[in-house]
């Protein structure tokens, strides 16, 4: 019942925040209308995001040419934008979710070699130390021109970027491992792969936690700052196209929908977490 309450009192709180954000969006909108003839542009107003941004994206399905509902209007016009929409989500949510698991399994993987063993440590830890130096940003042209414009070149940037952090993450959470438990778990007749299992691996998840959690909110980051540059398809293409052509209203139905997916997958990874550590003591 408490939590019950907890839950309540919870959704209260973000029901009147969201609405709170509203009020203030709607408000600075139309003062702006009364100001200047480039509001709709500076600030569009929610009717206007509703009504012209979502039938707008029609030319984004099927990859940009309308498919073969082009030249609809109407009614017809509104599902094609909708439909826009959701396949460029999917995209990019594609993207973000398999980069994400490939560069955990590799970031994790590598970490948890060079944290076991000293001599893979004292070889890989230089020149990983060298590029996480490098900002990830600097990094699209080049991956551009080796990859040129396939969906291989944004899915190993997306990767190369969170192998990146969670290198550094897993290592730093194996570092901290009282030495004391595998001091302990060797006296009583342990093996080295038995410590590693029974010891180690369940020590570490809390300390992977954190670095699994900012790898998710750079994952975001990496895809759509890919996607913006040179992709064909994706929620990064529908605003930097409109950019290009002063669609605000569609930038920012764009990003409401980062901020909902965002919010569902992180959601979703807190969900499965708690599961894997069922074990610990809540």
């Amino acid at each position: 019942m408490f939590q019950f309450r907890m839950l309540l009192s919870q959704v209260k709180s973000a029901i009147i925040g969201i609405a709170v954000i509203i009020a203030f969006w709607e408000g600075a909108a139309y003062y702006l209308k009364g100001m200047t003839p480039y509001a709709h542009i500076i600030l569009p107003t929610i009717e206007q995001c509703l009504t012209e941004a979502i039938p707008g994206m029609a030319p984004f399905f099927w990859g940009g040419q309308g498919g073969l509902f082009q030249g609809q209007a109407g009614a017809n016009l509104y599902l094609i934008g909708l439909l826009a929409l959701a396949q460029n989500s999917a995209i990019t949510v594609l993207r973000i979710i398999s980069g994400l698991v490939w560069g955990a399994i590799v970031g994790i993987g590598t970490g948890i070699m060079m944290g076991m063993n000293d001599k893979v440590r004292k070889f890989l830890e230089p020149p990983i130390e060298l590029i996480r130096t490098i900002p990830l940003l600097t990094l699209i042209p080049l991956f551009m021109y080796w990859f040129g414009i396939s969906e291989i070149g944004r899915f190993l940037y997306i990767v190369y970027g969170v192998a990146v952090v969670l290198v550094i993450n897993t290592i730093n959470a194996i570092d901290n491992v009282p030495p004391v438990y595998k001091q302990f778990s060797l006296t009583m007749g342990a093996s080295r792969g038995q410590v590693f299992r029974t010891v180690v691996l369940p020590a570490i998840v809390p300390g992977l936690a954190g670095g699994l959690k900012f790898a998710l909110a750079l994952s975001w980051a990496l895809t759509l700052a890919a996607e913006y540059l040179n992709a064909l398809s994706g929620l990064g293409r529908i605003v930097i196209l409109s950019e290009i052509h002063l669609f605000t209203d569609r930038m920012i139905v764009v990003v409401v929908l980062l901020i909902i997916y965002s919010l569902v997958l992180y959601a979703a990874f807190m969900r499965f977490y708690r599961f894997v550590t069922r074990w610990m003591p809540s």
